[in-house]
């Protein structure tokens, strides 16, 4: 740590919750909270020595949270900075079980919700990669529900259950991960799954640059029309040939 780190020049800033609800409250109760993200994100300013923060991971939560209808906008900001994994179909599936629970206000008990995988902890454990994955999907829901018990502790109610089966998740994923550095065909597997996955990615680029260089040779047998961008009332002319050689 010898060498001095660089003045910071500038800071990143979100709206906060205050201001989400005054600007939410100019539009109707039907209009997306994806939506109102994106307007707000849209018309803000700041100053030069801060930035808006990218909104993406609270847009993807978003769009997970207007699929769940009843929830009042103050648990919608809630679930807004929780901490969803919205990549994965299975993972979403959990985030909106977990919004619907809150939406009722019951349900919430770590054993009664189905889209929960808790049966992947009585298969044998394998260092399969579908068996990491879906570990790996159950350990980020049981987190997010631990953490969403802290906000909505009267609906659930079972962290001390959680934080038992995050650990029986980790003690497998350790298990799980030894098994498969130990097994060589489970790494040839995945590696030969990577290259083919890799050599798909390939082809996939080829064929849309092969389609871009059609298109392109397509456009220049076609005669442009140069188009006046001056006129008034921000109207766009053709300009014909004609016009243009006068």
């Amino acid at each position: 740590m010898g060498i001095e780190p660089p003045p910071i020049t500038a800071a990143g800033v979100f709206p906060p919750e205050p201001i989400f609800q005054r600007f939410a409250a100019y539009f109707p109760q039907s209009v997306p909270l994806e939506y109102i993200i994106k307007r707000l994100i849209d018309i803000s300013q700041v100053h030069p020595l801060f930035f808006m923060c990218d909104p993406r991971g609270q847009l993807d939560n978003a769009e997970v949270i207007d699929t769940v209808s009843g929830l009042r906008f103050e648990d919608q900001m809630t679930f807004m900075a929780a901490p969803m994994h919205t990549r994965d179909i299975s993972s979403r599936d959990v985030a909106c079980a977990f919004a619907q629970c809150v939406a009722e206000h019951t349900g919430g008990r770590l054993l009664d919700i189905p889209d929960l995988n808790l049966e992947i902890l009585e298969e044998p454990v394998s260092g399969n990669k579908e068996y990491l994955h879906d570990l790996e999907i159950l350990h980020k829901s049981v987190i997010l529900y631990s953490w969403l018990s802290f906000r909505f502790g009267g609906v659930f109610t079972d962290r001390t259950l959680a934080a038992h089966v995050k650990e029986l998740v980790e003690e497998r994923m350790v298990r799980a991960l030894t098994e498969f550095s130990a097994n060589k065909k489970l790494r040839k597997d995945a590696s030969l799954r990577r290259q083919i996955a890799l050599q798909k990615q390939i082809q996939d680029h080829k064929r849309l640059l092969a389609e871009a260089d059609l298109d392109a040779f397509e456009e220049e047998g076609e005669e442009t029309v140069p188009i006046d961008l001056s006129a008034e009332n921000d109207s766009l002319e053709r300009v014909s040939p004609e016009a243009q050689a006068a």
